[in-house]
């Protein structure tokens, strides 16, 4: 790892050891949600896609509220504030920004690979 980057890993890391177990459970609360979708799609299957469909944006609505969540409790450990499990619910009305940021970038990772397959078919 180049030595620019050992520093920043190392202070990420020194935070996290530090609020170890308000980051632990937020990523648990988020694999939780995602498995209560998961078990709302087995269990309602049988409505059709208009269900599925609305369980899948609502849960997207609420999965991109709580990664903003993370960021600010991120956020509050770099400014030397304590990150509480409620900031991970504090965010919930800044969910479309979230959308925002999860969204475009494996978009833009698939469409730069859609790219770079045209251009490689063609020079064949």
């Amino acid at each position: 790892m180049p030595d620019r980057v050992t520093f920043h890993f190392w202070t990420g890391w020194r935070l996290f050891k530090s609020n170890a177990s308000v980051f632990v459970v937020s990523i648990l609360l988020l694999f939780l949600s995602w498995l209560v979708l998961e078990v709302a799609i087995v269990f309602l299957h049988r409505l059709g896609f208009a269900v599925w469909l609305m369980l899948h944006l609502a849960w997207l609505f609420l999965f991109a509220g709580l990664l903003v969540g993370m960021h600010v409790m991120a956020l509050k450990s770099v400014d030397g504030e304590i990150p509480r499990v409620g900031d991970l619910f504090g965010s919930l009305k800044r969910a479309l920004l979230g959308i925002g940021l999860d969204i475009p970038f494996p978009v833009s990772l698939l469409a730069i690979a859609g790219f770079y397959r045209s251009l490689h078919s063609a020079a064949v």
